[in-house]
């Protein structure tokens, strides 16, 4: 019994303390300033802030917390975290109990908890809590590091809703050549071809606008794709991968630009036009009498079985 009575005592203090630090933020117009500095992280690395809020958790369930989701905004900054009120008081929406413990974990400026939540729950096509920018700082801010992961999914959004202008393009540009980086690097298949299927459809995306648009914009879309796609990144991600090359070199598969051999498959090592020295660059023994563009051959072995297949850039 006193060890139940010194329990209750403890949760009615923290209690005590939520609503006095709701209180505080609500009656003064100037957010409050919790300077973990003035207290001292525990023997253990354990930070004054992160343990108050596991407290609170602790003591009460996620659908009672997230009513201080209607009130409290709070935001850390490497030991101070500011807390302050909403400009209006209202229960963050959330459709499943994933968004209810990310709204709290931002309420409750618990950025691990935010941002990796933030991030299940991200979805291209609808207005999200937390863009992929806050996302990614509040990861870094804790030394997490799940830049393929953020790349993936920028890439994604970035390839739904690309145009015909020029800032549009070049924001297309570089989160492809940053997102295939970041997969080539990682060592996994599943992300590369995650990775060169948003490529494509972003390419696609843009031809069709660019068709729509014609005479109305100077954004040269064969010109977006070379520098989405870099020749010698390119080459390596086939020969990681020879599928995901195929889905790269048929990013245009159908225009007047990349035209695709039908009859044949590519797998394997690849050698991108162009590139000197390699099959299929100019005044190499393969193009020797070719009557148009530069052949560039895509040979490798999948299953024991060896491939071949021809790619023609005009």
């Amino acid at each position: 019994m006193p060890h139940s009575g010194i329990t209750l005592y403890w949760a009615i203090l923290q209690f005590i303390v939520m609503n006095l630090m709701l209180l505080r933020v609500i009656v003064d117009d100037e957010a409050f300033e919790f300077n973990e500095n003035l207290i001292g992280t525990h023997e253990d690395g354990a930070r004054p802030w992160d343990r108050l809020a596991h407290v609170w958790r602790s003591w009460f369930a996620l659908d009672h917390l997230n009513g201080i989701t209607a009130i409290l905004e709070s935001k850390r900054h490497e030991s101070k975290i500011r807390l302050g009120t909403k400009e209006r008081f209202q229960i963050a929406e959330s459709q499943s109990r994933l968004e209810t413990y990310m709204n709290v974990a931002v309420s409750l400026a618990d950025d691990i908890g935010a941002g990796l939540t933030g991030l299940l729950c991200y979805e291209t096509l609808r207005d999200n809590q937390l863009d992929l920018s806050e996302i990614d700082g509040r990861l870094k801010a804790e030394k997490i590091d799940l830049d393929l992961l953020v790349a993936s999914k920028r890439l994604s959004h970035v390839a739904r809703e690309v145009d015909v202008e020029e800032k549009s393009a070049e924001l297309f540009q570089e989160s492809a050549q940053n997102a295939l980086r970041l997969a080539l690097e990682s060592g996994r298949n599943q992300e590369l071809a995650y990775t060169a299927t948003s490529i494509r459809t972003g390419i696609k995306r843009l031809s069709r606008m660019k068709y729509i648009w014609t005479g109305l914009s100077s954004v040269n879309v064969d010109e977006v794709f070379r520098k989405s796609v870099d020749p010698s990144i390119a080459s390596e991600v086939a020969l990681r991968d020879a599928t995901v090359g195929i889905i790269l070199y048929t990013a245009w598969e159908g225009t007047p630009r990349l035209r695709v051999d039908a009859r044949v498959l590519a797998l394997g090592h690849c050698h991108w036009p162009g590139i000197a020295g390699s099959p299929g660059s100019p005044g190499s023994p393969e193009t020797a009498g070719t009557p148009r563009g530069n052949h560039t051959e895509l040979t490798g072995i999948d299953q024991g079985k060896r491939r071949h297949m021809a790619l023609w850039v005009y």
